[in-house]
């Protein structure tokens, strides 16, 4: 599950990338 949370992490970073912007890593991270 954490893989496929982290992988559509990534994904939507890629994509808002492309949008310009930057997606800080959410705190939920951190508590794993």
């Amino acid at each position: 599950m954490g893989t496929a949370f982290q992988d559509i992490i990534l994904t939507l970073q890629n994509y808002w990338a492309k949008q310009g912007c930057v997606i800080l890593q959410p705190y939920d991270m951190e508590v794993g």
